[in-house]
């Protein structure tokens, strides 16, 4: 009998949950909705490791409609 080295195995000795696959949004509004009620970490099979990132911290002036500036 072979012994398991336990790294396929979740809690109890258990399989972990297949992670679920990730829908094709038809829109933003549609991705928003969804992620407010899933958890992002159900999805790690289509996370990606990302290297090198620059962050630019030069400010940017944006124009917005003024109903969109007051809401809050």
């Amino acid at each position: 009998m072979q012994k398991s080295n336990g790294k396929n195995k979740g809690k109890n000795g258990a399989k972990p949950k297949t992670n679920p696959s990730l829908p094709k949004f038809k829109s933003l509004e549609e991705e928003v909705e969804f992620w407010e009620i899933h958890d992002l970490t159900d999805y790690r099979d289509y996370w990606r490791e990302v290297k090198d990132v620059k962050i630019d911290l030069a400010p940017r002036r944006l124009r917005l409609e003024d109903e969109l500036a007051q809401q809050n």
